[in-house]
């Protein structure tokens, strides 16, 4: 893993990654964007992305739980703007 990335503030600031609209940093946004992808396009992204072992381990372990913290914080349903990419 990466060590975290610090920037300042501009006048645009586009923060992104699964959890970036936890509710611990939800007041910290002007608007919030939920971009939603077909399963079947997630999964051929994360093999290009990270290989078929690590595919399985995506596909059994992270992609359930942030399906699960999606679904308890209703994320989706409280954003201010969805986007949906692929067929859905």
């Amino acid at each position: 893993m990466k060590p975290p990335v610090k920037t300042r503030a501009c006048a645009l600031n586009i923060v992104e990654g699964s959890y970036s609209c936890h509710l611990a940093l939800w007041d910290a946004y002007d608007l919030h964007i939920f971009l939603s992808i077909s399963a079947h396009e997630q999964m051929e992204r994360i093999l290009l992305r990270n290989g078929e072992t690590q595919a399985t381990v995506f596909s059994e372990r992270w992609v359930p739980l942030e399906e699960r913290y999606f679904s308890a914080y209703r994320i989706e349903g409280r954003c201010d703007l969805l986007i949906g990419a692929g067929e859905q």
